[in-house]
């Protein structure tokens, strides 16, 4: 899947959400989303990824950055009927859009189906309702279930959002979230930490000692462990961590938080080393120590292996001390055992 996202800051949304700042986390401004603006867009994406059509993926035009199903439904319209001659000329395959739960009804679902959208991303964030009122997002967890029930009886494709670390959660509250959304079976899923980002609630919170933001060492556990039970769901995963956008990176803009410009790769290295220590549970430790311990690793999935800057491998030799660590290209992840002749 390629999507070439299109942002709408704010349009749409009832309110600000505690710890929102769009001009940060989504910093360019297509408030007057026009043709020309939609044009350059697909266009230059296009120029970028001149692979768009290979291995037949599917590119989706992407309304990001707001609540797309509270924008009134004459603008609603004219969004979609920007998108609809890229489709016809076969550059973009269709749509997806992001929307709060308590904006899906079964109104919104048929208007929905008379366009090209396949994809609707629902921002829940938790399905805790203290956690949602503490946040102020102003729904509430049977709004996100009503929403992916109405969504997939539809046909559409569905997503929803998921936040760590927000005022008011904790790990028990969090994985909790987590087993309730694996029971709603969405097609896919966003995880990303919760930052304190500059003219939000969340940053007075912060001054004043109201709020504590997770470290990046618990941010990378708590959303290595979710993906590890989404996935074993069968529910892709297909984000950890914010963009880190040009504006993020200004000092100031992030007061305090887990940033990290390679968030996910951490994440996906935690969870691979986690995969490999189970696999490395068959066996006493001793029967590694002083031996070549040679992986078998999918080609695609080495770099995981590795982890970021080699750290897993650092972390298998620091743990099982062998003399050797070989790393092979495979089907499956495996392992064996040689005596070292050194």
């Amino acid at each position: 899947m390629i999507i070439i996202p299109i942002f709408i800051n704010y349009r749409g949304c009832p309110h600000r959400c505690l710890y929102c700042n769009e001009e940060i986390t989504a910093p360019r401004d297509y408030s007057e989303v026009t043709e020309d603006t939609v044009n350059n867009i697909i266009t230059n994406f296009a120029k970028r990824n001149t692979n768009l059509r290979t291995n037949e993926q599917i590119v989706q035009v992407a309304f990001y950055g707001g609540n797309f199903t509270g924008l009134p439904h004459s603008e609603q319209k004219r969004l979609i009927d920007l998108i609809k001659p890229h489709i016809e000329e076969g550059t973009v395959d269709s749509i997806r859009i992001s929307t709060r739960p308590d904006y899906i009804n079964p109104e919104d679902i048929q208007r929905l189906l008379q366009w090209p959208v396949r994809t609707v991303e629902i921002g829940a964030q938790s399905l805790d309702n203290d956690v949602l009122s503490m946040t102020k997002r102003g729904h509430t967890a049977d709004d996100v279930i009503k929403a992916i029930d109405l969504l997939k009886k539809a046909g559409f494709e569905t997503g929803i959002h998921l936040m760590v670390g927000l005022p008011g959660d904790n790990e028990d509250k969090f994985f909790q979230t987590v087993n309730k959304v694996t029971a709603l079976k969405p097609h896919l899923v966003r995880l990303h930490p919760t930052l304190v980002l500059q003219g939000t609630e969340l940053e007075k919170m912060f001054i004043k000692g109201e709020y504590v933001p997770l470290s990046l060492e618990q941010a990378i556990v708590l959303c290595g462990e979710a993906m590890r039970k989404l996935r074993a769901a069968g529910i892709k995963i297909i984000r950890v961590g914010l963009h880190v956008s040009q504006e993020m990176l200004v000092t100031g803009s992030v007061l305090a938080g887990p940033v990290h410009p390679a968030f996910g790769t951490l994440v996906e290295s935690y969870t691979y080393l986690k995969m490999v220590e189970e696999l490395l549970e068959t066996l006493d430790g001793k029967d590694i120590q002083g031996n070549v311990i040679t992986f078998t690793v999918p080609e695609e999935e080495i770099s995981s292996f590795r982890g970021y800057r080699n750290t897993n491998l650092e972390s298998i030799t620091k743990r099982y001390r062998p003399s050797r660590i070989n790393i092979i290209s495979g089907q499956s992840l495996s392992f064996h055992l040689e005596k070292s002749h050194v």
